[in-house]
């Protein structure tokens, strides 16, 4: 119980330095490919939601020498996007609310990574795992920017947790969450594979060769 206190603690800091100046402007670092990740959410409520052809608003050229005339913006699928849209459509487009979609990534990030990290290390290690995750400044900065990238973590953290509890339980249900965090993390970015390795070698240790 003691553990789950402090591990609730640790959410709130993480969850107060991540909301410090919300309503800044996307002029930071990374700003241009803010911008457009919030172009697209933006231009999903104003021109109309088509997941396969993601607008921004500028004519930027897909390739060299190519014209972008439909301003397509066609990098990894708007999964995120299309999420940060969603709220858009509630609560109305302002950039802390795509920032706010963001920071909750990062806050279920941070508690797939206590879960691990506790489960191989300890308690101690996990928490202590937590809070860096929670107060390191460049972590609070990513985690809180209008970008893809903490959705990912999220993803690939829970793609490895449920795969982990998968292998403890035979439960369809974590397999079910494994495979779908699988698929959509590696939708999105390359790095998640590095994660197979790992995963390789708790399939091995379980299984074998049978």
């Amino acid at each position: 119980m003691k553990n789950k206190f402090i591990l609730l603690a640790i959410l709130l800091l993480g969850l107060v330095l991540r909301l410090y100046k919300i309503n800044i402007p996307l002029a930071d670092h990374h700003s241009w490919r803010q911008a457009d990740t919030a172009a697209v959410a933006r231009n999903f409520i104003k021109e109309g939601f088509t997941f396969l052809k993601p607008k921004i608003d500028n004519f930027v050229p897909l390739h060299p020498g190519v014209p972008n005339i439909e301003r397509l913006f066609l990098v990894e699928p708007p999964i995120y996007n299309s999420i940060v849209a969603g709220v858009y459509s509630v609560l109305g487009v302002q950039v802390k609310f795509a920032r706010v979609v963001s920071i909750l990534f990062s806050l279920g990030s941070l508690i797939f990574l206590y879960l691990i990290s506790a489960k191989f290390f300890g308690d101690k290690v996990g928490l202590l795992s937590a809070f860096f995750f929670a107060v390191i400044p460049y972590n609070v900065f990513y985690s809180r920017a209008v970008l893809p990238e903490p959705m990912i973590i999220f993803l690939t953290l829970g793609m490895f947790w449920f795969c982990l509890k998968w292998l403890e339980t035979n439960s369809i249900l974590h397999f079910t969450f494994f495979i779908l965090h699988s698929a959509l993390s590696f939708s999105q970015k390359s790095f998640p594979l590095f994660f197979l390795l790992p995963i390789v070698y708790l399939f091995w240790e379980k299984f074998k060769f049978s």
